[in-house]
């Protein structure tokens, strides 16, 4: 674990494991990138699923290893290292009270644009991955809600508490779901999973509890960045895969596999937006608890995801070849379409 000084993180390095597709458990995959880590200092290996076309790291650090970097803050650390911020810079904002604000009003918009008429003051809503808390503060203010949800980093954990009062579930999903599931089985109406997914370990864990705590009328609202989207394409972030590498997501998530995985842990999907009006830049999906999860068949060749991927690479490398002038004329075309 890292004190206050440079980061370290050798002990994750220390306690790789292979593993299977963590959606569909295949053990067949194919290799997309093998190198260095565009932040951190490590080496890592993403693969695709052969079967579910699911793009995931394989080594990847331990259960308890990434308790670790979740629960001391080492996360926080590796990314505003990456931006060139310190972590005394985060401590600052919280106390400037506007990140809460921020999460309070992407709460609002979730209510408006998903929920509304939907909520009342009985409900539980319950966030899987609950940040700092504003989503759940802003949905109890406009509906008296019950809120509840868990929270890997132990400093979130504690902000939550002081400013909700609410006593939230320390730690990873993965080791305290059973927990969660005793105290709410069947009792739930809403279900958030927003920007969390992609750090879990064991994400179908997650959305499995989601559907074990969900009502017989229960929701699920899940919200990430799209590969295809939002890290790769030229409207967005053009970034190649290499500069995707990073060992605080050990997931990356497409629509083909976002649908598969949802509807695998039971949820009949109602809505989908590739350019979320809640969260900006992410992908959003709103679905509907089913009885009984059922088989799904991925339609998509993970073949054609590869390519997919090589074709943006392409675009991005070409692009980046233009004269700054033609570049910045690109960029104002792509936005005007948008």
């Amino acid at each position: 674990m890292s004190g206050g000084g440079q980061l370290n993180l050798n002990y994750l390095m220390e306690r790789m494991e292979e593993i299977d597709c963590p959606i569909c458990g295949s053990p067949r995959s194919y290799t997309i990138y093998q190198g260095k880590a565009f932040r951190g200092g490590i080496q890592l290996r993403y693969v695709i699923c052969t079967h579910c076309t699911h793009i995931y790291l394989s080594p990847r650090p331990s259960l308890d290893a990434y308790k670790e970097f979740y629960q001391h803050d080492d996360y926080s650390r590796l990314t505003l290292e990456g931006a060139g911020k310190s972590y005394a810079d985060k401590i600052r904002d919280y106390d400037t009270d506007v990140p809460f604000q921020k999460k309070i009003e992407e709460g609002k918009r979730l209510h408006r644009e998903y929920v509304s008429g939907i909520l009342k003051h009985s409900d539980i809503v319950f966030d899987f991955g609950a940040g700092n808390g504003g989503w759940l503060y802003g949905l109890r203010e406009l509906t008296k809600c019950w809120i509840d949800g868990v929270e890997a980093s132990d400093f979130c954990v504690n902000y939550i508490k002081e400013r909700t009062g609410v006593d939230i579930f320390p730690g990873t999903i993965e080791e305290i779901g059973d927990q969660i599931t005793g105290k709410y089985k069947d009792q739930v109406r809403l279900c958030i999973v927003s920007g969390s997914l992609q750090h879990m370990v064991d994400p179908m864990r997650c959305l499995r509890i989601a559907h074990t705590i969900s009502k017989e009328d229960g929701y699920l609202y899940i919200c990430n960045r799209s590969l295809f989207d939002h890290y790769m394409s030229l409207q967005s972030k053009m970034r190649l895969f290499k500069e995707l590498a990073t060992i605080d997501h050990p997931h990356y998530f497409h629509k083909d596999a976002y649908y598969f995985m949802v509807e695998k842990a039971g949820f009949e999907p109602l809505r989908y937006n590739p350019h979320s009006n809640v969260r900006h830049g992410h992908m959003e999906l709103f679905a509907r608890r089913v009885p009984v999860p059922g088989e799904v068949s991925q339609k998509t060749l993970y073949r054609d995801v590869v390519a997919r991927i090589a074709q943006m690479e392409a675009e991005i490398r070409r692009y980046r070849s233009f004269p700054a002038r033609l570049r910045r004329y690109i960029k104002r075309k792509l936005a005007a379409r948008s």
